[in-house]
């Protein structure tokens, strides 16, 4: 009997440990994309990508709404508004449901920006409205 509950513990550990190193391989991609998003699109792109293949072996909707957040920032990098709105769109829907207060004030103020841009002040100033009230629930606020 002890012999199978160490067995169990030394796999229950071993999972545990390689969700981890996928998790922090997530956090790593999310860091190199936000360190290029500006200078090299086609590698910001690149890391996109890699952050959702791994998510997808990972089944993690908290980091897929951040996948789906950065889609959205790269297609409006790249001065693609429509796509960049619907990526948006997936992300908030995926924010909302894992409460990720910190991709929903990102979200909303990239929504915010879109609709200033298209002259849309007043759909801007509610999307900055809400950007402003999930700033203010940031537990590091």
């Amino acid at each position: 009997m002890r012999k199978i509950l160490l067995i169990c513990l030394i796999i229950f550990n071993c999972s545990f440990f390689y969700s981890q190193n996928r998790i922090e391989k997530l956090e790593q991609l999310f860091d190199k994309f936000t360190s290029v998003i500006y200078k090299d699109t086609d590698s910001a792109y690149y890391y996109c990508r890699q952050a959702e293949q791994l998510n997808e072996k990972i089944g993690n909707d908290f980091y897929k709404s951040r996948c789906f957040f950065l889609y959205a920032l790269y297609y409006y990098n790249i001065n693609n508004n429509l796509k960049s709105g619907e990526y948006n769109d997936k992300a908030l829907l995926l924010a909302k449901r894992t409460n990720n207060v910190d991709a929903l004030y990102r979200i909303y103020n990239l929504r915010g920006v879109i609709f200033f841009e298209a002259n849309e002040y007043d759909k801007a100033f509610n999307e900055y409205q809400k950007t402003k009230q999930y700033l203010e629930k940031k537990p590091d606020n």
